[in-house]
Formats: C-alpha cells, structure tokens, sequence
C-alpha cells in the first residue's frame, strides 16, 4: 500500500500503457487514411473526367463540321464564347452561307486598344455575321459547356499568329475542304492542353503540358504562360 501511495503504478498498469496503440485507435486511424485517400482520388478524377469530356467532345465538334460543310455544302464553324466579363464559356457548332459568301477582315489583334467608336463597329459587325449563322442541333442536345474546373483560355490562329482572349471567336469550315488553322487551348489546375486543327488534313493535333506550380502567380497566370507556350509551339509546326 506504502508503495501505491508514492506514484508507482502496478506492473499490470506499466504493461498496457506500454503496448502501443489500441485496436480501436488503430481502425480509426485506418478509416480517417482511407476518407482522405477517396477525397483525393475523386478529385483527380472527376478532373481527369471533365478534361476528357471537353476533349472528346471538342474533337467531335471538329470532326463533324468538317463533314457537316462538305455535306450542306454551306461554311459551317465552332463559335466560342469565352466568358469575359460575365456568362458561361461555351461552344457551338453552327452553318452559315455558301461558299460563295464573302469572310469579313480579320479584326485587329485581341491585344489591340480600340477607341469606343471602333468597338461599336466590330460589335455591330460581329452580331451582323452572327445573324448569317444557325446552330446545328443535331449534333449536342444543349450547348456544351466548359465545367467550373476547366477553363477556355484562348483560341489561336497561325493566319495571323494571332493568341485570341477576348469575347467571341470562331474557327470556320469551308466546302472545298479548307478550314482555319488553329488551335483551341484550355486547362485546369494540373495541366494545359492546346488542340490544332490543320488547314487540309483531317489530322487533330493534340498537345498536352503538366502545368508547374508556381507560388508567386496565380492560376490563370500559369494557365495563359503555358497556352502561350504551347501556341508558339504549335506556330512553328
């Protein structure tokens, strides 16, 4: 009894607090690893999905327009709303006139500062050629949509070697088999990916960087200096 009073636990006592951890504590640990290591999983690929969604779909929109001009014999092409400013990014694939129908001027470079008069006219100008087009439905049930995780971040053209972030843009389809040549390039937290439609071929060049973490610029920073990357890349192929 003397020697319980001073502090000394029973050997019993010593022995169990020395075992390590508990069964319990041991399938708690177990549970708590295996939520976190779904969460991760999930994320990645829920990502990974929406990239292939985006991909697939883009390529298909490629592909049928393609087919969809010789057919109708009409330009057809993918319009982009790139979400500036406010509304979703999305996509349609629409047909216009005949060949016969004569392109308006390349507009100015999207890094170009136009005065009030001069945005005016290219928007009077744009909802004017805008109107010769209608969207083709057969192809997407609703207009596809960029999810909240992928981002559209420019569209190229190497005509004008021209990197497009601005409102609207479109890649067109002609009946004789020409097409613009460019590229569409978009991203998300892990990678960029940037996909190049040649004039002629049927051929869809696909480009894929992993994005690196950069602590001192923010995510779209990293994502337009990689589409750039990617857009001088694919300008001297």
């Amino acid at each position: 009894n003397k020697r319980h009073s001073t502090g000394i636990l029973p050997k019993q006592d010593v022995r169990r607090r020395q075992g390590g951890f508990s069964l319990l504590e041991i399938l708690v640990a177990l549970f708590l690893m295996t939520l976190v290591f779904t969460f991760v999983t999930n994320v990645n690929f829920t990502e990974r999905q929406a990239m292939d969604d985006i991909t697939n779909n883009l390529e298909r929109a490629i592909r049928y327009s393609v087919n969809e001009t010789a057919i109708r014999n009409v330009i057809v092409r993918i319009h982009f709303n790139l979400g500036q400013g406010s509304g979703a990014q999305e996509y349609t694939v629409e047909y216009g006139p005949d060949g016969s129908f004569v392109m308006p001027a390349p507009r100015e470079s999207s890094t170009a500062v136009l005065s009030q008069a001069e945005e005016e006219a290219l928007e009077a100008e744009s909802k004017k050629l805008n109107k010769q087009f209608n969207r083709v439905r057969e192809l997407f049930d609703e207009t596809p949509k960029f999810p909240s995780n992928v981002r559209l971040i420019a569209i190229g053209t190497k005509k004008n070697k021209e990197f497009y972030q601005g409102q609207e843009a479109a890649l067109y389809f002609f009946p004789n088999g020409e097409k613009d040549e460019g590229i569409i390039l978009f991203g998300n937290e892990a990678e960029v990916v940037g996909l190049g439609i040649p004039a002629f071929t049927f051929d869809i060049n696909k480009i894929v960087k992993p994005l690196v973490d950069n602590p001192t610029d923010e995510l779209p920073e990293r994502q337009d200096k990689l589409a750039k990357e990617i857009f001088e890349q694919w300008l001297r192929h």
